[in-house]
């Protein structure tokens, strides 16, 4: 004999605690935190589904302060034209931020279609797509260097500049 104990006898025990619920070392304040996180997790979700601009605006800044990648779809949503362009800019930082590869669909939507008065919005999308590099994005920003817009024009002169993709010359 090993000394080694057989993996079924805890294995019974463990399905055993699972199914009555929380395991017998979990005390009830550690419950209630558990149950606070997920009240905390579903009011964040509500916010962010059906707050106004100021607390979805709110959000995302815990969200980027904490860098939380759990809300990642839940952001995209908000990346839909009806949204506010602040809101949508703001998203595009968190999302060139953490990396999240969600926003893209709309990046390139708003790059070949910038909005009209919305110039943050747009060199908001343009520095997100500089975080993601899809194929032929030198090529998708050269219209915006024409742009009267100062900002947009220089976010994608730079942005190309950084591709070093030889069909933008």
């Amino acid at each position: 004999m090993s000394g080694r104990r057989s993996p079924v006898p805890r294995a019974a025990w463990l399905a055993g605690l699972l199914a009555a619920g929380l395991p017998a070392w979990l005390g009830a304040a550690d419950a209630a935190a558990i149950d606070a996180d997920a009240a905390a997790r579903a009011k964040t979700r509500e916010l962010l589904a059906y707050g106004i601009d100021t607390q979805v605006l709110e959000v995302v800044a815990k969200l980027g302060a904490a860098r939380d990648t759990d809300y990642t779809e839940e952001l995209a949503a908000l990346l839909d034209p009806a949204r506010s362009p602040e809101v949508r800019t703001a998203v595009f930082a968190l999302f060139a931020d953490l990396g999240a590869g969600e926003g893209e669909p709309a990046a390139l939507a708003i790059v070949a279609d910038p909005p009209a008065g919305a110039p943050s919005l747009t060199a908001a999308a343009v520095a997100y797509l500089a975080t993601r590099k899809p194929p032929g994005l030198a090529a998708r920003l050269l219209p915006l260097v024409d742009s009267p817009d100062a900002v947009v024009a220089s976010t994608a002169l730079r942005v190309i500049g950084e591709t070093r993709d030889p069909a933008a010359r």
